[in-house]
């Protein structure tokens, strides 16, 4: 049978392993062990009140955790954001044609051939903006990222009228 220890018990518990808990940068960090099983410390951070200590995401000034970005300077017609797989986390884009269009990312490394299926599917109005926002964790393409105009949805098919009329800014990492 399982033993759970509730969070009014968890104080009691830290101190029954007998370990050292300091704050770091908002992290909670083992500093010592002076016996017991570290690895029975499920949770690491409950002040004496019992109650969960907030987490805050912090800003990093370096490019370890921000996505990059595919921005072109012209319109277009499909771009090769990654050649490598990665994550989308989002774009917004432009529609300059007079013709309703799909917007199509693919999980690939390369331009698309006519009828092959989307992993995500954006309806662009002529004449107006669009986006799509893959929230925190974003969406995960194993071979690569490549978005491209369609005038259909369910498959890529490309057409010669509305060729070049696509402004995309894709945000991935």
């Amino acid at each position: 049978m399982r033993k759970f220890v509730i969070m009014s018990d968890l104080n009691s518990f830290l101190s029954a392993q007998n370990v050292a808990i300091t704050g770091d940068k908002g992290r909670a960090v083992v500093d010592s062990i002076v016996s017991g099983n570290p690895l029975g410390l499920l949770v690491r951070n409950i002040p004496a009140s019992g109650l969960i200590q907030p987490v805050a995401e912090t800003p990093d000034a370096t490019n370890a955790f921000t996505p990059l970005a595919d921005n072109p300077q012209d319109y277009e017609s499909f771009s090769i954001s990654k050649n490598t797989g990665g994550v989308v986390y989002g774009l917004s884009g432009y529609n300059s044609s007079n013709n309703p269009l799909f917007i199509q990312i693919h999980n690939s490394d390369i331009l698309p051939v006519s009828g092959s299926i989307p992993t995500i599917l954006i309806y662009a109005y002529p004449k107006n903006n669009f986006y799509w926002d893959g929230s925190k964790f974003g969406m995960h393409m194993s071979s690569g990222i490549t978005w491209c105009s369609s005038i259909t949805g369910p498959s890529y098919t490309p057409d010669t009228t509305t060729s070049g009329s696509v402004w995309v800014n894709l945000i991935y990492k």
